[in-house]
């Protein structure tokens, strides 16, 4: 009986330690393009990922996988863009398909210097539901992100 109380009571502290994160820094917002933006680290800003046709296609263009970059206010692009920059999206019967993005500016864009692009992919799922992975900073991240 003496066993039964002291790991009742460390299983209630356990399961009080987790569950969501509170600090609204870790929540996935909506960015400017209308997809799932993701806080960097440290506070250094956020990346948002969308998908969006080639800019000079006719309607129904090839679809491309995008990631923009931005200051902490989701407006202004930042200025030390992040490296080796790529999208995880997940398969709607499980797996998964990796893209390379390129850094490829989009002139009449307000946030187009911060700008990442795959070459044409497949359809691509909705909702969007993967993984951001950069370097920013020196340090090599994978952020989860799910959205429209």
């Amino acid at each position: 009986m003496r066993i039964a109380i002291p790991l009742f009571v460390a299983c209630g502290v356990l399961a009080g330690c987790s569950g969501p994160p509170t600090a609204d820094r870790t929540a996935t917002r909506t960015g400017p393009h209308g997809g799932p933006a993701v806080p960097l680290p440290d506070g250094q800003g956020y990346g948002e990922v969308v998908i969006e046709s080639e800019p000079n296609a006719r309607k129904g263009g090839a679809p491309l996988v995008s990631a923009y970059f931005f200051r902490n206010d989701l407006k202004a692009p930042l200025d030390a863009l992040p490296t080796a920059v790529s999208v995880k999206l997940m398969e709607p019967g499980g797996g998964s398909t990796e893209f390379p993005l390129a850094h490829k500016p989009r002139a009449k864009d307000p946030a187009g210097a911060a700008r990442f692009v795959s070459q044409p992919v497949s359809q691509p799922t909705d909702p969007l539901i993967g993984e951001l992975t950069v370097t920013v900073g020196g340090r090599n991240v994978s952020l989860p992100f799910s959205g429209r």
